[in-house]
C-alpha cells in the first residue's frame, strides 16, 4: 500500500472536499482518502499494483481540481 500527500488547487468550499473524497474512493485500489478543506490537503492510501497515481491525479483533474505532490 502507497502513501501520498497532495496540495489541491481549486478547492474553495466543503462540498468540494467531498466530491474529490467520493470520487477517489470510487477508484479501484483507493483504500483511504482523507480531504483537508482547511489546509488544501490531500492524504491518500491505495494499492500502485491497482490505480496509479497518475489516474488519482487525472481523476481528480476532471472535476476542475489539480493536485501537486507535497
Amino acid at each position: 500500500m502507497d502513501k501520498q500527500t497532495f496540495h489541491i488547487e481549486g478547492m474553495n468550499c466543503g462540498a468540494c472536499a467531498y466530491t474529490i473524497k467520493k470520487e477517489l474512493l470510487r477508484l479501484k485500489g483507493v483504500k483511504r482518502a482523507l480531504v483537508h478543506y482547511d489546509k488544501q490537503e490531500l492524504k491518500v492510501e491505495f494499492d500502485h499494483k491497482k490505480v496509479s497515481e497518475k489516474e488519482l491525479v487525472d481523476s481528480v483533474a476532471s472535476f476542475g481540481y489539480s493536485l501537486q505532490r507535497v
